[in-house]
Order: structure tokens, then sequence, then C-alpha cells
């Protein structure tokens, strides 16, 4: 793993801990800072482009007065879906 994925994780990971959704700039600007002056903004951006690429990142539509993408994770669309898929079953289960 390279010290720029290594990083990247890091801002993945840091990000995405409690919130669904994380805007673009909270991402670089969290692998920059783990870089501490070792990696390159365009690794960074390197980095996070791949990532949407292979899926691992999804962006999110959201208004137009949004400064930057927002993006989320599978592993966090499908945590909700799962989320949403025990509501739906226990719903008319027991009496209110």
């Amino acid at each position: 793993m390279t010290a720029s994925a290594s990083r990247s994780l890091f801002s993945r990971d840091k990000n995405f801990e409690r919130e669904a959704v994380v805007d673009e700039r909270a991402l670089i600007r969290d692998g920059l800072r783990r870089g501490m002056g070792e990696v390159t903004f365009a690794q960074v951006r390197g980095n996070l482009d791949g990532r949407l690429v292979t899926g691992e990142f999804q962006i999110i539509s959201r208004s137009q007065s949004q400064p930057a993408r927002q993006f989320t994770t599978m592993k966090t669309i499908q945590a909700e879906q799962e989320i949403v898929r025990r509501v739906r079953e226990g719903q008319n289960t027991v009496e209110p």
C-alpha cells in the first residue's frame, strides 16, 4: 500500500466514522494533514478519483448550493439498506 493510499484510508475512516455523507474537501484535507507534507495534493486527488472509479465512493446528488461534491460509500449504503429492511420486516408485528 502506498503512503498516499494509507492516508486516504485514514481520511475515509475518520470522516465516515459518524457521517453518512462527507464533503470532498474534508476527505482531501484530512488526507493531506495525515500526509504531513509527504504527499501532494495530486496524489491525494488521484487516490480519491481512483476510489470513485472503483465504486468505493459514490457521489451524492445534492442541491446546486453545495460548493463541493458530496460522497458516501457502498458500505454506508448497504448498512442503510439493511436498516430499512429490518424496519420494514418489523412493521405490524407487535401490538401498539
